[in-house]
């Protein structure tokens, strides 16, 4: 190497030096304990004499001097304090940081995935949601219990069936004490419709149904509960009646309903669910309503939504979804 390339190594090795020394610096700083400590006032000597020679545009020399000086300061530092320097005291920092994510998953927020299409159109297969845990009190202990129309997350009892125990999503209808009907699409609870805001129109959407993708048609509509507004797909057609018009005869208790054909009434500490996808959505209709208990959290908004009905990239049983 020529003089000049050897001053350029040495100069860029400094730099490298100084990025990890700064972090030094900064611990030095905080700890009471280092105040008087030879060791760490060595360091921090080393590094504002190295910093001060770079600023300068020293020669390559002193600059490699210094920084020899440095290092030497700084290893002498992390062997009298390992727990607070080099491969101890980053692992003691990436435990404090995963113990922090790993409260916040636990008591604040939670990620979820939309598996089916029981929330269409307002999710769709493949959004990941940004779930607020702290919107209910702070688990097990609630004390602000979900409003009708908010999208919640729960763990699905084990009276739902198929995939029981795992974390569903759908739209909060009705609380306890309320009595819940749907006549020709419209839900009516405590006798006051949720109404449609527009007649609706008939539109074609895509279905994930087990194995493959599908095309459905549907109405288009958008309901109101209470303050909230958001789309619904229905279908008029006489083959979904039974989806139109509940409960359905014989009217039956379910677990957290107690029916009769003019309704059913939410049990104490239970809530009534649906999908906005009133069609295609296994719900609160089929299976009766869920405890408060086993609601995770409540929807704040998709962070990211994966199309997989669309890929980017299709090449034979390869795919890469496109990004909404």
């Amino acid at each position: 190497f020529s003089k000049d390339q050897k001053g350029a190594f040495a100069k860029r090795h400094a730099k490298k030096v100084l990025v990890y020394g700064k972090q030094v610096v900064k611990i030095i700083a905080k700890k009471k304990s280092l105040k008087n400590n030879g060791d760490a006032i060595s360091s921090k000597k080393s590094y504002d004499s190295l910093k001060d020679a770079l600023a300068k545009n020293d020669n390559a020399e002193n600059i490699e001097v210094l920084t020899k000086e440095y290092e030497e300061s700084y290893h002498s530092l992390k062997k009298s304090h390992p727990y607070m320097f080099g491969f101890v005291g980053e692992m003691r920092s990436l435990i404090f940081w995963l113990a922090i994510i790993l409260l916040l998953r636990t008591f604040v927020f939670q990620l979820a995935e939309i598996p089916s299409g029981s929330m269409l159109p307002t999710l769709k297969i493949g959004d990941n949601l940004f779930v607020s845990k702290l919107s209910y009190g702070l688990q097990p202990v609630y004390w602000n219990p979900p409003q009708n129309g908010d999208i919640v997350v729960f763990r699905a009892p084990s009276y739902v069936g198929h995939l029981a125990g795992e974390f569903w999503v759908k739209r909060a209808i009705a609380g306890p004490g309320q009595t819940v009907r749907i006549e020709d699409a419209v839900i009516y609870v405590d006798d006051k419709p949720y109404k449609h805001l527009n007649e609706g129109a008939w539109v074609l959407y895509d279905d994930f149904m087990g194995t493959k993708w599908e095309k459905h048609q549907a109405k288009l509509t958008m309901e109101k509960i209470g303050t909230v507004e958001h789309d619904i797909y229905y279908n008029t057609n006489l083959g979904f009646g039974s989806r139109n018009n509940w409960p359905n005869y014989p009217a039956k208790n379910m677990p957290g309903l107690e029916c009769q054909m003019s309704g059913c009434t939410v049990a104490p500490g239970y809530v009534f669910v649906m999908g906005d996808n009133r069609i295609g959505s296994y719900d609160g209709r089929n299976w009766g309503a869920i405890p408060v208990k086993s609601i995770k959290g409540k929807v704040l908004f998709s962070w990211l939504g994966l199309d997989n009905a669309n890929p980017s990239v299709h090449i034979g049983r390869f795919m890469l979804p496109s990004v909404r």
